[in-house]
Formats: C-alpha cells, structure tokens, sequence
C-alpha cells in the first residue's frame, strides 16, 4: 500500500490513554507549545516556530493536504 493511499482517509487510532487523529484548526495553541521549543526541535525535520503564525501556516498546510488527499510538499515555505 503506497502513503498517499493511507494518507487520503486516515482512521483515528485509539487507545486507553491515546487518540491519534488528524490534525485540525482548534490544534494550533497546542501544537505551537511543542513546535517553539528549541529543545524539541533539535531532534525534528523543523526549526523552532517563533511566533504562533508559522504554526498556523504549519497547520494549514496539513489540512490542506488532506483536502488534497496528498503527502507531497507543495510550496509550503516557513
């Protein structure tokens, strides 16, 4: 099975204690809370996001791929 067959209708997965599920706008704060630690940041693919905009744009770009039923990049810039 390739990625963009997953990734075009992913299930939520849950557990007792965890729920994985796609990323929605009401996410950003939390997100933002992680995505600004330098120290998170140093053992991820992203640099540190500095102001609540970049994670913003971070989420957008997802939500959009999924509309897009999508993994592929496309344009989206820090």
């Amino acid at each position: 099975m390739k990625v963009e067959e997953i990734f075009k209708d992913l299930p939520v997965l849950e557990t007792s204690r965890t729920i994985l599920r796609k990323i929605e706008k009401n996410d950003v704060q939390d997100i933002y809370s992680y995505c600004n630690d330098k120290e998170v940041s140093k053992y991820t693919t992203w640099d540190a996001h500095k102001k609540l905009e970049d994670t913003e744009g971070f989420v957008n770009f997802v939500i959009d791929r999924y509309s897009k039923k999508s993994v592929k990049p496309m344009g989206y810039t820090r």
